[in-house]
């Protein structure tokens, strides 16, 4: 076998010759060698080195040739059924550390050179899952991923640093865990996740949330569009703040809230527990009994966009917030809320739905809200705990219920 595997080395040369990459298969993993880029390799009765790095005979599988040209930081997980292969740059290879049982694969990686690792996800798993550990930045590409994981989470990045997620154009990816689990999210994100790209993301929640991030989230210009058809807790739960400029949000199916930000445990960080919405489109349709379609700790700033939310839960809000600032710095922000759900009964207190509700000011300078509550229900339109400030250019069909002074404000 040996002296085999000798003469087909003694061979490679001349293959690279005609090819642009070598790749070296050992079980899951394929380390990819650029031909320009493979230096003097050698070959002995236990091993092939190829730029110092060691590859032991009883490892490898295979040796094939490619006319691809390899990206020197980014790793590709490709997922066919049961199995997740994994491609891996040479270059990049002494830096992580990669486990992949059947189709669930974990890389944890260490500082590369100060520059960050890429990970592109790719291809259809019934029972898979990607997990990826950094205290480092890093961007996963989803490329038209399917993964159904029965055991746990889909997607955990457990990176603590900017992580960027790009969907590109075209793609619809797919995500589903499992019931019953102990994850925190189909998809959960541990660090600063920056959304661009516009494709489709699909996500349902069987355990609790359907996405969570533990600091903040942002949506990009460029991104597409994110269906939430099911979540056993909120749809999208984040800390620190969420800011939206752009891309699609749908959402359906949530047993809890839609959208919600809350603090995070370091009080000074920026924007804590505010959402900011300024752009883009965000239908959401929830049934659950003290649920909110939009939800913050804070400040709620939206200066453009498209709401569409419909709200059939008892003692549940469309919006609610601390206080809120409605203007037109983007556009001229919309608002169509239908509040169906009744009231419940909580210490012999009827706590009533609502369609917009802030505890304290609320300051409506521009932009449209069309409230709709259910009479039937006993629900509120419109409600203010604090003072309530309007231009002549903030347009709604229904009196405001304030509980400090409306004050106009001259344009």
């Amino acid at each position: 076998m040996k002296k085999l595997f000798l003469l087909i080395a003694a061979l490679i040369p001349a293959a690279l010759v005609s090819a642009q990459s070598m790749y070296i298969y050992q079980g899951n993993v394929a380390t990819m060698v650029n031909a320009d880029l493979t230096g003097d390799m050698t070959y002995s009765n236990t091993a092939l080195t190829v730029r110092g790095l060691q590859f032991p005979l009883s490892t490898i599988d295979s040796i094939a040739f490619s006319d691809n040209h390899v990206n020197i930081d980014s790793v590709v997980v490709k997922y066919v059924g049961t199995t997740a292969k994994v491609f891996v740059p040479i270059e990049i290879l002494p830096y992580l550390t990669i486990t992949a049982n059947d189709a669930h694969v974990s890389i944890v990686s260490s500082q590369m050179d100060g520059n960050e690792i890429k990970y592109a996800l790719t291809g259809t798993s019934t029972d898979g899952s990607f997990y990826e550990y950094s205290d480092y930045k890093s961007t996963l590409y989803l490329n038209n991923i399917t993964l159904n994981n029965t055991k746990g989470g889909a997607i955990d990045i457990d990176d603590g640093k900017r992580v960027e997620i790009d969907v590109p154009d075209g793609t619809i990816n797919s995500l589903t865990d499992c019931a019953a689990g102990t994850q925190k999210a189909c998809f959960y994100i541990k660090g600063h996740a920056e959304f661009k790209g516009g494709g489709t993301i699909n996500l349902v929640g069987k355990t609790s949330h359907a996405y969570k991030s533990n600091e903040y989230t942002e949506f990009k210009t460029s991104f597409g569009t994110m269906n939430i058809t099911a979540a056993a807790n909120d749809a999208m739960h984040i800390s620190q703040y969420f800011k939206m400029n752009g891309g699609s949000i749908n959402i359906s199916g949530a047993i809890a809230d839609g959208i919600q930000v809350d603090t995070t445990s370091n009080k000074t960080d920026e924007f804590n527990g505010q959402m900011f919405l300024n752009a883009g489109n965000v239908s959401i349709s929830l049934n659950g009994d003290g649920a909110a379609g939009l939800k913050c700790d804070s400040l709620f700033t939206c200066t453009g966009g498209t709401y569409n939310i419909t709200m059939n839960g008892k003692n549940s809000d469309g919006v609610t917030t601390n206080v809120a600032n409605i203007n037109d710095a983007t556009s001229s922000p919309i608002f169509t809320i239908h509040q169906n759900g009744g009231y419940l009964v909580v210490d012999g207190d009827k706590k009533k739905s609502s369609c917009f509700k802030t505890d304290a000011n609320m300051y409506f300078h521009a932009g449209t809200i069309n409230a709709y509550p259910d009479a039937n229900a006993k629900a509120k339109g419109i409600k203010v705990g604090g003072n309530y400030y309007y231009t002549s250019k903030a347009k709604t069909n229904i009196v405001p219920e304030v509980t400090g002074q409306m004050i106009a404000i001259a344009q």
